[in-house]
């Protein structure tokens, strides 16, 4: 399985453990990771992975044409599931997951429009946004900018984006 991050993945507190469970990830070794699906959720599919007895990492699985990828998101530090990002609130019972193989984690994949064939990195507003070469170039560039392209040439998401990352009076 390919893997993604999200851009504000931070695993500076458990780079080791990070490491190490990506790679068993990478190898679908979904057994080593000890990933399990959180099936209360009801906004979308996630799953978490063991990285110590007191850390787990939340991701998603999607697919982009015929490959697979995790798509890491999160560290969530000291079971406290509540205080996700992406779980809203949801309360998780660690011990009362189930397992889940990753064959089946593949097979409820969530579909996404494109998927950036080098960059891992991954951005997200309602939805999975993989910047293009042009989109990143723009993404890059200090502000002010004008923004001009053709309809659905990603223009408000690129924006929307970038305001998130702006800090300071944006419009």
């Amino acid at each position: 399985m390919n893997i993604l991050e999200y851009v504000g993945l931070d695993t500076t507190r458990v780079k080791a453990q990070y490491e190490k469970v990506r790679r068993a990830i990478e190898r679908d070794d979904f057994r080593q990771a000890e990933v399990k699906k959180l099936a209360n959720v009801t906004h979308g599919r996630f799953y978490r992975a063991k990285l110590d007895y007191a850390n787990r990492l939340l991701f998603s699985i999607v697919r982009h044409g015929g490959t697979t990828y995790a798509l890491m998101l999160e560290v969530i530090e000291q079971h406290a599931y509540d205080r996700s990002r992406f779980l809203r609130g949801a309360a998780i019972e660690d011990d009362k997951i189930p397992a889940i193989d990753a064959a089946s984690a593949a097979a409820d994949a969530a579909p996404v429009r494109y998927v950036h064939p080098d960059r891992r990195e991954i951005h997200l507003l309602d939805k999975v946004i993989s910047f293009d070469d042009a989109q990143e170039a723009v993404y890059r560039l200090p502000p002010p900018l004008v923004i001009v392209g053709s309809a659905g040439s990603g223009k408000t998401a690129l924006t929307l984006e970038k305001m998130k990352h702006t800090e300071g009076a944006v419009l």
